[in-house]
């Protein structure tokens, strides 16, 4: 099975032989949490190494597609140590509403010291991104980044998008994907799944959290495969669009 396509028929997911070395059936959410509670301290210096600066380019690029205007609601779902938040907080203004919700507890400590140094206004909430904790129809668009290959459940996040989004609302999810042009494809994931976790134990970096990151990919659905569970939530205007040579791709989806 090439990277980045469909695992098999009727296999979920955190059962998939790609990942199985991490982590047993059903304990993906317990893994994962445990990998960015372990990552915190240095995500930011690795992301940034990692992917050669350019992490902040397609964020730029997901915010812009949000729709959001000043005064609306904004929620950036697994929102790791705060990089979207700054981004919604000027597309709002300061009579918006920026909420990052995050399931890991030392990643919200670090977004928390970076939002105080920054000056930037957000509420930080511990949540489960597959039974967030809000009431339904509040936000007016919402951001991901490098997260959908995390849940342990992708319809279930679909869903809850839907129900806290306003009608009309947007979904912007930022995400990692396999290049689709066959000379650059085998030179990604050469990079992806060989060097970085390297590189990320060179710069003291924990390698089985980077060793995780080839592996998810590998076990993630297609592009096809999101934007099927998208429809099937109930989003509507459902787009791609690809970046970095289709490395990374920023799916968009509204609420109808």
């Amino acid at each position: 099975m090439k990277p980045g396509s469909p695992g098999k028929a009727g296999l979920p997911e955190d059962a998939h032989p790609l990942t199985s070395e991490f982590f047993a059936p059903g304990e993906k959410a317990r893994f994962v949490r445990s990998v960015f509670d372990t990552i915190a301290p240095r995500y930011d210096f690795l992301n940034s190494v990692t992917s050669f600066g350019l992490h902040r380019r397609w964020r730029q690029a997901a915010l812009r597609m949000t729709g959001l205007r000043e005064g609306d609601a904004a929620l950036d779902v697994a929102c790791g140590t705060g990089d979207f938040l700054p981004g919604l907080r000027r597309l709002v203004g300061q009579d918006g509403t920026v909420v990052g919700l995050d399931f890991s507890r030392r990643m919200l400590e670090h977004a928390r010291d970076r939002l105080a140094r920054s000056g930037v206004q957000a509420l930080l909430v511990l949540g489960d991104a597959e039974r967030m904790p809000f009431r339904s129809e509040c936000f007016q668009a919402m951001t991901t980044g490098f997260a959908l290959r995390n849940f342990s459940d992708l319809e279930a996040f679909f869903r809850e998008s839907r129900r806290v989004l306003t009608p009309g609302g947007k979904l912007v999810a930022l995400e990692i994907a396999g290049p689709e042009w066959w000379p650059y494809r085998p030179l990604f994931f050469w990079y992806f799944e060989k060097v970085l976790p390297r590189l990320a134990a060179l710069l003291r970096g924990e390698r089985q959290a980077y060793r995780w990151l080839p592996a998810s990919l590998a076990a993630f659905h297609s592009r096809e495969g999101v934007t099927r569970l998208m429809r099937q939530a109930g989003f509507t205007d459902i787009s791609i669009r690809n970046l970095a040579g289709g490395a990374v791709c920023i799916y968009t989806g509204t609420k109808p």
